[in-house]
C-alpha cells in the first residue's frame, strides 16, 4: 500500500475511535439530591436532582468504577423509611462523599457551637441504625443527623468497620446510643453529639479493633452536650459485632481526644473504657485502649467530668462482667480543663459503674490495669477485684 494511503486509512481509524470515545456518555462525579426536586430527575444537575437520597445512593453504587463520587444535598428534609428491626440506609460504595450545605457557628477554638443555617436533615425510625457505612473512605460533611426519638432509633450512624471514614461539621442527636464508629481509622472532627434541647442516650461511642489492625482514631474539636447518659465513650474492645470482629485476639484502640468540649452530660462527659455494650466475648483475650486526652474543656457534667473504667459497661450484670477478658487502659490528660462537674472531675473503677457496689450488684473485673496521668483535674478511685492494677500520675494505688 503507497505510505500517501496509509496515512489516509490511519487517519480515519484514529478520527473515528476518537469519535467513539468522545461520543460515550460521561458521568458527573457528583450526583445532585434535593427535597424539593420534582420526581424523575437522574441527579445530573441541580435542575434534575434526585429528590431521594436512597435513589441518590443507588446510582453511585451502579458507577462504583469512579474512584470518588460526591453526593451533595441541598438544604432541607430527608426522611428515609421506617426499619423497626433494621437499618435506615447502607451506605456500601467506596470513596463516597456525602455532603449537605448545615451551616454551623464556631467559637474562637474552631468548636462548633449551633445549627445556624442551610439544615440538611436526615431523618427516620430505625431499630438498629440511621445510616449504617460499610466502605472504604466514606466521608460524611454538612448533614444533621436525627433519629426521631430515643426511643425510636437504636444508632443515628454506624461506621462498622469502614477503613479511613471521615465525619466533619455534622450534628447528630435524637437517638438511643447517638454515632458508633468500630473497627475502623477514623477523623471525627468539629461535630456536634447532642444538644441541650434533643440529646442521645449516648452522644458518640468509638471502639477499636483487632490488635495487628492498629485501629486509630482522631476525636478533635467537637461538641458534645445534653447527653442524657454518657458523653462519649471510647473502647479498646470493638463492641462484638460479628460482621466486624474476631473474638479469638486481643482488640485495641489508638485514641487521640484533643480541643474538645463535653459539656452539660449527665453520667459524665468523658468515658475510657474496655467496653460499652450488652453484647460479649466469652473468651479471655485482652482488650486495650491507648487515649491521648488534651486540651479539653470538661464542664458542667452532672456526675463526673471523666471516667475510666476497665470492664464491661453499665449494663452488663454480673454474669458478664465475670466472662469480660482482662482489660488495660493507659490514658494521658494534659491541659485539660475541668470545671463544675457535679461528683468530680474524674472517676477511676474496675467495676462496672461509678459506685463500688455496680448497677446490678457487686461487679469487679480481675487482673486488669488502669495507668492515668490525670494533672488537671481532682480525681477520686475504687480500687476492687483481684490482681488489677491502679496507677494515677506515677503512684500506685
Amino acid at each position: 500500500m503507497p505510505r500517501s494511503l496509509l496515512s489516509v486509512v490511519v487517519s480515519l481509524v484514529v478520527s473515528s475511535v476518537c469519535t467513539c470515545f468522545a461520543a460515550q456518555p460521561a458521568f458527573s462525579a457528583t450526583i445532585f439530591v434535593d427535597a424539593a426536586a420534582r420526581p424523575g430527575g437522574d441527579g445530573s444537575t441541580p435542575a434534575h436532582a434526585f429528590n431521594s437520597l436512597m435513589d441518590a445512593v443507588a446510582a453511585a453504587r451502579a458507577r462504583q468504577r469512579e474512584s470518588t463520587q460526591l453526593i451533595h444535598l441541598a438544604a432541607g428534609t430527608y426522611t428515609l423509611q421506617t426499619s423497626k428491626h433494621g437499618d435506615g440506609l447502607l451506605i456500601d460504595v467506596s470513596g463516597l462523599q456525602l455532603e449537605g450545605e448545615t451551616q454551623l457557628s464556631f467559637d474562637a477554638a474552631g468548636v462548633p457551637q449551633a445549627v445556624t443555617g442551610g439544615a440538611t436533615r436526615i431523618n427516620g425510625m430505625a431499630g438498629k441504625a440511621l445510616l449504617r457505612v460499610r466502605a472504604d473512605r466514606v466521608s460524611l460533611s454538612g448533614l444533621i443527623l436525627d433519629g426521631v426519638g430515643q426511643d425510636f432509633t437504636n444508632w443515628t450512624l454506624i461506621a462498622d468497620g469502614s477503613p479511613n471514614f471521615t465525619m466533619r461539621q455534622c450534628v447528630s442527636y435524637n437517638g438511643f446510643n447517638g454515632v458508633l464508629v468500630r473497627s475502623a481509622n477514623s477523623t471525627l472532627e468539629q461535630n456536634i453529639f447532642g444538644t441541650t434541647a434533643v440529646g442521645n442516650h449516648i452522644g458518640v461511642a468509638v471502639a477499636g479493633g483487632p490488635e495487628a489492625a492498629n485501629v486509630s482514631v482522631v476525636f478533635q474539636r467537637n461538641r458534645v452536650e445534653g447527653n442524657s447518659f454518657h458523653g462519649a465513650t471510647f473502647m479498646g474492645d470493638n463492641a462484638a459485632v460479628a460482621s466486624a470482629f474476631d473474638p479469638s485476639v486481643d482488640s485495641a484502640l489508638h485514641a487521640t481526644i484533643a480541643d474538645n468540649e463535653f459539656v452539660g452530660n449527665t453520667v459524665d462527659g468523658l468515658s475510657l473504657a474496655m467496653r460499652e455494650n450488652p453484647s460479649f466475648s466469652a473468651v479471655d483475650h485482652t482488650a486495650h485502649l491507648y487515649a491521648d486526652a488534651h486540651d479539653n474543656v470538661v464542664r458542667d457534667n452532672a456526675q463526673f467530668g471523666a471516667v475510666i473504667h476497665a470492664p464491661q459497661g453499665v449494663f452488663s450484670g454480673q454474669d458478664v462482667c465475670r466472662k469480660s477478658p482482662p482489660a488495660k487502659v493507659d490514658a494521658g490528660f494534659a491541659n485539660d480543663v475541668f470545671s463544675g462537674n457535679g461528683a468530680g472531675d474524674g472517676h477511676f473503677t474496675f467495676d462496672a459503674v461509678a459506685t463500688d457496689i455496680g448497677l446490678f450488684g457487686s461487679c469487679f473485673v480481675n487482673f486488669s490495669s488502669i495507668r492515668v496521668a490525670f494533672p488537671n483535674g481532682s480525681f477520686d478511685y475504687v480500687l476492687g477485684g483481684t490482681g488489677n492494677t491502679l496507677v494515677i500520675n506515677g503512684i500506685i494505688e
